[in-house]
């Protein structure tokens, strides 16, 4: 999954939008952030190497391998 987006990538950001995606931070670590697709309700993983050499973003699974959704989930 590649996502392009002209946003604000700070550390303090709660969204990250543009036209392709609508994406809202529910947890926020140090390491990294859980997001919901607000058109979807999608759950994805964006983890940030603590060196700074890369970041991924990349959809969480159900057991049954199922796209997690923000209904599943439990802070």
């Amino acid at each position: 999954l590649g996502l392009t987006a002209c946003t604000n990538t700070s550390e303090g950001a709660t969204n990250f939008s543009s036209k392709y995606v609508d994406l809202e931070v529910v947890v926020n670590t140090r390491d990294g952030r859980i997001l919901v697709d607000r058109d979807t309700g999608v759950l994805y993983l964006w983890y940030k190497d603590r060196d700074n050499y890369g970041q991924t973003l990349t959809p969480l699974y159900n057991a049954d391998g199922s796209l997690k959704n923000i209904t599943d989930f439990d802070n």
